[in-house]
């Protein structure tokens, strides 16, 4: 039952918006060379599954993960497969798993000061979280968990995820209602700038559902707390640093 939900996992985060032709590459790669026929097959069949009917794929992996860890899934992103239990987020970041202890530990240390500097630019706009090296809740292997609380409210995606497409009419009726959406989205766009010059990381304003809008004034509270690595993802990087030009041209001009 772990082994399904985990391959569940991960077939849902290659065959999810967030995911690229080169992660759907490495993850076919993956499962071809899985030792033993049964468990190939069988993670083959699972991947099928998601590619074809990933609703039916979605709704087996929530009941799992409920039976398994008593968490409810919630979706993915590039890095993390995300799960809520209660009134907490967490988020699984799934390469870890794959890590020695040392590389696990180290990478849960600069995800955490990156997070910390992601703050310093946006205070509580950005949704705080924290950090630790544990058990896989669907596993027993350990990753690099990130916990945060959940945050209510509905969506404002800028973007169609990975492109530069702005979802003009979304954003122009949200500041048709909210007199600060215009300073609360240039907040963001000089945050994306700053960031850039000081460390190389931008927030990420290209995944999908990453901005909620909290309370009556509906302001924006970015969920992914942690900023993109120009090392690390430079094609992405790139991107969100375009996305920003946009955005700013786009606000100017409204």
């Amino acid at each position: 039952m772990r082994r399904i939900a985990r391959t569940l996992e991960l077939s849902l985060a290659t065959h999810s918006r967030s995911a690229n032709d080169a992660m759907r590459e490495q993850r076919h790669t993956q499962l071809e060379s899985l030792p033993g026929l049964v468990g190939r097959r069988l993670a083959l069949g699972v991947d099928g599954l998601t590619a074809n009917h990933r609703r039916t794929a979605t709704t087996a992996l929530s009941g799992l993960s409920m039976i398994v860890g008593g968490l409810r899934y919630i979706g993915n992103g590039a890095f993390v497969s995300v799960y809520k239990k209660g009134d907490e987020v967490v988020k699984v970041y799934r390469h870890t798993a794959d890590l020695d202890e040392a590389a696990r530990q180290e990478h849960m240390r600069s995800r955490a000061e990156m997070c910390d500097r992601l703050q310093g630019y946006l205070g509580t706009m950005v949704a705080a979280q924290t950090l630790s090296v544990e058990q896989h809740p669907l596993g027993d292997y350990r990753v690099v968990l990130a916990r945060q609380p959940y945050v209510r409210g509905g969506s404002l995606d800028f973007f169609t995820s990975n492109t530069r497409s702005l979802n003009k009419a979304e954003v122009a009726e949200y500041f048709e209602r909210q007199a600060e959406g215009k300073s609360q989205i240039m907040r963001l766009v000089e945050a994306t700038f700053a960031g850039h010059d000081e460390s190389g990381e931008v927030p990420d304003l290209n995944g999908w559902d990453n901005n909620r809008l909290v309370g009556p004034g509906e302001l924006i509270r970015l969920i992914d707390a942690e900023p993109i690595s120009e090392a690390e993802h430079p094609e992405v990087h790139g991107l969100i640093l375009d996305q920003a030009a946009i955005l700013a041209d786009f606000v100017e001009a409204a």
